[in-house]
């Protein structure tokens, strides 16, 4: 008797969020996203996750959240957390350099971009969302220094640079 009372009591807990449950209880459609997370100026690492998911699960166009989005539709990007810049300018230099700090015989970069990471202090963050195949989303991030930018995109852990 006490597993079922506290079942139903989930069940109307589930229910008080906002979350619409079957009759046995367990939820039958997600938590609503927040309708202004496609408007934001920055994404958490979560919301990009989110984002990315929705659009590769084909509930969201590019379109879509363009249209939302006053920065990406401008051309601007969506800015990232100083968490996820500090993370992503410490991945592309570790692309490049290894431990120690010398140059990796296997790096990606060239002349131009070795500038650009080893005078990058902020991403710009997501300025697009590339398709290589067609239909699988990537962010397109962008990277900026020594005078030059990059966009590049992250695939299977490594890096693409695409501009």
């Amino acid at each position: 008797m006490a597993k079922g009372w506290r079942y139903e009591s989930n069940r109307h807990s589930l229910a008080a969020k906002g979350v619409k449950t079957a009759v046995n209880g367990k939820p039958t459609a997600k938590v609503p996203l927040k309708e202004n997370i496609y408007s934001k100026s920055l994404w958490t690492e979560q919301e990009l996750k989110l984002v990315l998911r929705r659009l590769n699960d084909g509930k969201i166009t590019p379109q879509q959240i363009f249209s939302q989005n006053k920065n990406l539709d401008e051309g601007e990007g969506v800015d990232l957390t100083p968490e996820q810049n500090a993370k992503g300018v410490d991945w592309l230099r570790k692309q490049h350099y290894t431990p120690s700090g010398k140059e990796k015989e296997s790096s990606p970069y060239g002349y131009r971009e070795v500038s650009i990471i080893d005078s990058t202090k902020v991403l710009i963050g997501v300025k697009d969302f590339y398709s290589p195949r067609g239909n699988y989303y990537y962010p397109l991030y962008e990277a900026c220094g020594g005078g030059n930018c990059m966009e590049y995109y992250v695939e299977g852990g490594k890096i693409n640079i695409v501009g």
